[in-house]
């Protein structure tokens, strides 16, 4: 006995046997699963995700609090300007150049070159948003506007 995946299963097994003359070879169709997974893009991971376990950490449950409230890029480049300040000192104190200490810098000058590429963006889209709030929302825009303004001022 064929058990019924879905209340339309039995209308449809009714239906065809009374017809099973005009078609013998006729089989149901088949239900939709009731639980079915099935993933859209397997392997893919859309967003950060950072695997924190005692395999990869001493301690995760800290590492995790530190990570809500200083991310891994915010720690490395506030290192990177820290150890910036360091090198330009060394270099204005005479000191030899070293390639590791060179490549560091080079290094961290492209990375404030896209620092201030993403920057130069994100202001174009704000300029792109309040055009929208001018046109949409006089009120709002005139609110905004004016805090924008007195924040520029400082």
């Amino acid at each position: 006995m064929t058990v019924p995946v879905s209340p339309w299963d039995d209308a449809w097994r009714q239906f065809l046997s009374s017809r099973s003359a005009l078609w013998p070879s006729v089989q149901p169709p088949m239900a939709v699963p009731e639980n079915l997974v099935q993933p859209v893009l397997p392997g893919w991971n859309l967003g950060t995700v950072i695997n924190l376990t005692e395999h990869n950490s001493a301690a995760p449950q800290t590492e995790l609090a530190i990570l809500q409230k200083q991310s891994y890029g915010r720690q490395l480049g506030q290192i990177a300007d820290a150890l910036q300040v360091l090198l330009t000192e060394r270099e204005a104190a005479g000191k030899e150049s070293q390639p590791a200490l060179e490549r560091f810098s080079r290094m961290k000058e492209e990375i404030d070159d896209i620092k201030n590429s993403a920057l130069a963006d994100r202001i174009e889209r704000l300029r792109d948003d309040l055009a929208t709030l001018r046109a949409d929302d006089r009120k709002k825009y005139g609110k905004l506007r004016a805090r924008l303004l007195d924040g520029l001022a400082e």
